[in-house]
């Protein structure tokens, strides 16, 4: 059985400055969210200056275990939230 996780930033999902998107890109809502590969590097940006203020991704996981994810920001001094959700929510 395959395990799904949302990442609503990447808002893995992640959003900086927060608000709606008024000039959205193709992510920037979970129904669009789009699939990462495991065990690979992603790069994505989010940007307050280009309207662009979160990015959903999904990945899937074969079987139960521990996952690690590992996001960087750029700009320390930003103010962004990357969060984890399975399924449900």
């Amino acid at each position: 059985m395959r395990r799904l996780l949302l990442g609503g930033v990447l808002a893995l999902a992640a959003g900086c400055g927060g608000g709606p998107d008024e000039n959205p890109d193709p992510d920037f809502q979970r129904h669009l969210a789009k699939p990462l590969p495991l065990n690979k590097v992603f790069t994505d940006s989010v940007t307050w200056e280009g309207e662009d203020r979160s990015d959903w991704k999904i990945f899937f996981v074969e079987q139960p275990g521990l996952l690690s994810v590992k996001v960087v920001f750029d700009k320390v001094a930003g103010s962004c939230e990357v969060y984890l959700r399975d399924k449900y929510g």
